[in-house]
């Protein structure tokens, strides 16, 4: 495929920075052309004269969202250095905190780096 088929985007990386450190990150991962697949926002039925303090809509995960939402919380099984302790789906994105902890040497647990 030819290079130039692709749109330029702007490089937000700090160069002199090794990504594969332990750190926390936030991510934000996008749906092509913005389409809401992942989730709906839907009216919430308990709103407004049930419950003073309901929030009139609510986020209903897609089936795709789910799978997303699965995803998620299983990363930690898989990669038992990764940790995503708060996350969002939204209709077209979807926004989260990953944690890339170092390994301690002398045992097999794992532990966040205290000076992030």
């Amino acid at each position: 495929m030819d290079n130039n088929t692709f749109p330029k985007r702007k490089r937000i990386r700090l160069d002199s920075y090794c990504y594969t450190q332990p750190g926390r990150f936030f991510i934000t991962i996008c749906a092509q052309d913005k389409r809401p697949i992942f989730s709906e926002i839907v009216e919430n039925p308990t709103s407004s004269r049930e419950c003073r303090n309901a929030l009139p809509y609510s986020v209903e995960l897609t089936d795709l969202g789910k799978i997303v939402d699965s995803a998620i919380l299983s990363l930690g099984n898989t990669f038992p250095l990764v940790n995503v302790p708060c996350y969002i789906i939204m209709p077209d994105h979807i926004h989260m905190i990953i944690m890339i902890m170092k390994k301690r040497s002398n045992t097999s647990a794992t532990t966040p780096r205290a000076d992030i």
